[in-house]
């Protein structure tokens, strides 16, 4: 159903809505855009938000879906890379052409375009007290370009179209969320219609080591290696065969072989590296990831949860 949804608002975003590089299309060359982000990532984050609407997501089912989303860009480490506008600029040179380094390096319009389009109609909701929501600058774009002026928008022209809508300056979703790589106040969009991010992530002190491996004919080689782990900081590379760990043979239980070691300690890894065998000393760091979940906040107000009613179309 969301794959459905998905292109079928597809006959609005892109088909009619879209940004001047989607249409008409130059069949001969390269089509640039900093926009995918909306294109793409904005009809994502509307495959669900109309099957919430339709009623076959209940509400926390929605809620999760959305906190799910945020806690896949932000485990990516090219999320403090690159930008949404850089990786929908760099689709045709980097975008379909994924390598070993590139969850290091770059993010996914799709799934960053999600998350932003769901904070765009969180800012729209709230700096229009609930009178206007992502629908209406959808409407406005449809209305002043493709049926007027019969063109796609420029990005400035979205931007003036998005705040026009919300009724406020959206300074800190372009220039924050948009167009660099720095941190979101995500509680700053959350917190109108009542609700905080959680990381529900263990606090535990268990190193992490930061390498995966693939397991093929007895051996264990490393397929990637995420930016700032241990086993990227101490030099483990993709393509090393890892033969043991202190001294202990591995095969396909690299991960039980590390479990329970604690943040700051160090394993002895022998890898096998184009046929030189090598010891690397590799010092475990905290483990990054997040799980987030959307939570209520303590006391809310009337007008919040009136809100959050008006976001999730509870009657």
């Amino acid at each position: 159903m969301s794959l459905v949804a998905h292109e079928y608002f597809h006959l609005w975003n892109v088909k009619r809505i879209r940004p001047v590089a989607l249409g008409p299309f130059d069949y001969e060359n390269e089509n640039y855009t900093h926009m995918l982000w909306l294109s793409e990532g904005c009809t994502s984050f509307y495959q669900e938000y109309i099957l919430r609407r339709a009623g076959f997501y209940t509400p926390d089912a929605y809620l999760g879906i959305v906190a799910s989303g945020i806690t896949e860009i932000e485990n990516q480490p090219g999320t403090r890379i690159q930008s949404a506008a850089e990786s929908s600029w760099d689709a045709w040179i980097k975008g379909y052409r994924p390598n070993e380094n590139s969850a290091n390096t770059q993010i996914s319009y799709y799934s960053k375009g999600s998350v932003l389009g769901t904070l765009l109609n969180l800012a729209i909701l709230s700096g229009s007290n609930g009178q206007r929501n992502m629908d209406d600058l959808m409407r406005l774009l449809y209305n002043e370009y493709y049926k007027k002026q019969k063109r796609g928008f420029t990005d400035n022209e979205f931007r003036q179209a998005a705040e026009q809508v919300a009724g406020r300056k959206l300074e800190d979703f372009f220039n924050i969320g948009v167009n660099t790589a720095e941190p979101i106040n995500y509680d700053a969009y959350f917190a109108p219609v009542g609700l905080q991010l959680v990381n529900l992530a263990s606090k535990a002190q268990d190193g992490f080591l930061g390498a995966a491996t693939t397991i093929a004919n007895g051996k264990s080689t490393i397929s990637s290696v995420r930016r700032g782990s241990a086993a990227y900081n101490d030099g483990l590379n993709v393509g090393d065969e890892i033969i043991s760990v202190d001294k202990v043979r591995v095969g396909d239980d690299l991960l039980r072989l590390i479990s329970g070691r604690k943040v700051g300690e160090t394993l002895k890894v022998l890898v096998n590296r184009a046929g030189f065998l090598r010891e690397i000393p590799v010092t475990l760091t905290q483990n990054p990831l997040v799980s987030y979940r959307l939570e209520p906040l303590a006391n809310q107000t009337a007008e919040q949860k009136a809100l959050y009613n008006k976001w999730l179309y509870i009657k």
